[in-house]
């Protein structure tokens, strides 16, 4: 019966893209926000973010609640649209009479506009058992979006990188606030599908941010059904989302026919791996106290398996301890089974940290309901 719910995920995979009647980039290249984005995430990959300014203005709009929703100014503001600039991030805390265990920085998959989901699922099990949680809306996406676009139909391919490189950065310097908000606690980042990619990402930055405060935190990832780049727009169906027709201009060298339009894409995007943000750690880096878990969905169609392996490759030898955990089924249906899967992953990687063995048994005898 397994095998065959595996095999029907990977067929609901196959027909994703054929639901969707509008599409991503529908406007072009927009080659004057490729141009500012590369400025942005080469400075990234050169320095982390520090050099961008701290989220400093970390204000609730409604203390007091159980989900608290903060805002705050983008540290990458100078180089989004002015619907983004502001950022808004949920905060999900345990419970008074629990001890605080940890603290999480949740980041969203493609399509995740608002919290709630990310609430339920992910945040509100992990709260029960003492891990605070902050959960960032990507730029583009829900208050974010630019009004002319059309739901999260980012409209040109510099966008759709600039949400990226901004995502990434605005993880690093929430995932440093949390260090603020909850001290003497290991830190944690994790994101399903593409968020999961931008956590992993902004794992290097994060442990510079700490330098720059003094601090040196045990720190897990996890990846759930992730990738190390946005190749799936060329390499799966997820490429069924993105108007190619778009980026054709016959009257430009290079971009003449889809053929060419989207060699130029995969010629972005080939140099675009998590592993580029790991230069800032330099050659000579070592981990203190560092856990990853990289959970696969075997039927997945969405990320296929030679995209979904580079992230375990790539990030193992900036840990102490990785994992990979293979789930039944594809890659939609494996998010749809996000609270059977990603909460007690994180606690079993925190686990797997020197500073919190606890955390292993909190996996098994906490969080049943959410067991594979």
């Amino acid at each position: 019966m397994s095998a065959v719910f595996g095999f029907a995920g990977g067929l609901l995979d196959l027909g994703f893209g054929h639901v969707h009647s509008n599409k991503l980039l529908e406007k072009g290249w927009g080659e004057e926000i490729l141009s500012l984005e590369a400025d942005l995430n080469d400075l990234l990959v050169g320095e982390g973010s520090v050099p961008l300014r701290d989220i400093s203005d970390f204000s609730y709009t409604n203390e007091g609640e159980p989900v608290q929703v903060a805002k705050f100014s983008s540290p990458c503001a100078e180089w989004l649209p002015e619907e983004s600039k502001t950022g808004y991030a949920a905060v999900v805390k345990p419970p008074a009479n629990i001890p605080l265990r940890a603290a999480i920085v949740l980041i969203p998959a493609t399509g995740d506009v608002g919290f709630s989901a990310r609430v339920k699922q992910v945040a509100q099990p992990l709260a029960s058992v003492g891990v605070a949680s902050i959960l960032p809306q990507v730029p583009y996406y829900g208050r974010r979006k630019p009004q002319d676009q059309k739901s999260i139909y980012v409209r040109t391919f510099g966008e759709f990188l600039m949400q990226t490189t901004a995502t990434i950065v605005e993880a690093a310097k929430l995932a440093k606030l949390a260090a603020a908000l909850f001290p003497d606690v290991p830190l944690g980042l994790a994101g399903t599908s593409a968020g999961g990619g931008y956590g992993m990402a902004a794992y290097p930055s994060l442990l510079r941010e700490l330098e720059t405060v003094g601090e040196e935190r045990p720190i897990a990832i996890c990846t759930h059904v992730s990738t190390s780049r946005h190749m799936p727009m060329l390499t799966s169906v997820f490429g069924d989302l993105c108007d190619f027709d778009g980026l054709v201009d016959k009257d430009k060298p290079g971009v003449e026919t889809v053929t060419a339009a989207r060699a130029r894409v995969r010629s972005v995007l080939e140099h675009r791996g998590v592993e580029r943000y790991f230069r800032v750690l330099g050659s000579s880096f070592s981990p203190k106290d560092a856990a990853y878990t990289c959970v696969l969905a075997k039927h997945d169609r969405c990320v296929v398996p030679e995209e979904a392996m580079i992230l375990p490759q790539v990030l193992t030898p900036y840990v102490n301890k990785a994992r990979i955990v293979e789930v039944n089924g594809g890659h939609l249906t494996s998010i749809m089974r996000t609270s059977k899967v990603l909460p007690n992953n994180i606690l079993e990687t925190f686990g797997m940290l020197k500073a919190a063995p606890s955390f292993a048994k909190l996996a098994v005898r906490g969080l049943r309901q959410c067991r594979r």
